[in-house]
């Protein structure tokens, strides 16, 4: 009679708990890149002070505290429980962190406004990632504010986004850019959803590792 081998349950469950993760990963990666651009298509034209500039903040709050939901459960199970109160109170206050940005970018003249906007992002999420990962981790909400390990993919989703920004806002700038890198068939805004859309992939990845650490 055949016999299994020992080792066989733990790698087929090895397997399937790698593809359960990765799979919830992809999900909340396209939660938050749909999120900003649809936030960013709603406030771009929009006054300050309009409904339509609270209509795409709320938007991009809810989208985050979505993307947050299921980074809880990659990060601690199906079963975890979930802080509903501080997961809306950090994705509000990352929706302002966007929101930002965005009037730095506009406000700013020229390449340079892109770019301090961009290291504001950096510089911001930084302390907004550590308290993020502070509550996965079942600690005070506020018990770290700062922790150098979340610079590096703090650094990546921001100079994404803006990388990203500026293919929306300059399209006519980065259009001769593609060209002469060989990609055809494809405009300013997809090839800037497509580099957002894998700088919040790589940050996730680092960022989910980073929490899962026990």
């Amino acid at each position: 009679m055949a016999t299994r081998e020992p080792g066989a349950g733990a790698s087929r469950s090895r397997l399937s708990g790698a593809v359960r993760l990765s799979t919830l990963v992809v999900a909340f990666t396209g939660v938050e890149t749909v999120a900003l651009v649809v936030w960013l298509a709603l406030v771009r034209d929009a006054p300050a002070a309009s409904a339509g500039a609270a209509a795409g903040l709320g938007v991009l709050a809810v989208g985050l505290f979505v993307e947050h939901y299921l980074t809880n459960r990659a990060v601690n199970g199906a079963g975890a429980s979930f802080p509903v109160g501080r997961v809306a109170l950090f994705s509000g206050s990352e929706a302002g962190l966007w929101a930002l940005w965005l009037v730095i970018a506009e406000r700013v003249a020229g390449p340079g406004g892109f770019l301090a906007a961009g290291v504001v992002l950096a510089a911001l999420l930084v302390p907004q990632h550590t308290v993020e990962d502070n509550v996965l981790r079942g600690a005070g909400l506020f018990s770290s504010l700062v922790d150098a390990r979340t610079v590096g993919f703090s650094v990546i989703e921001s100079a994404g986004a803006t990388v990203w920004l500026v293919f929306v806002l300059r399209p006519d700038a980065v259009a001769p850019l593609l060209r002469d890198l060989g990609v055809v068939g494809v405009g300013p805004a997809a090839a800037g959803i497509a580099v957002l859309a894998a700088s919040l992939l790589v940050e996730h990845v680092v960022g989910v590792s980073f929490s899962r650490r026990r």
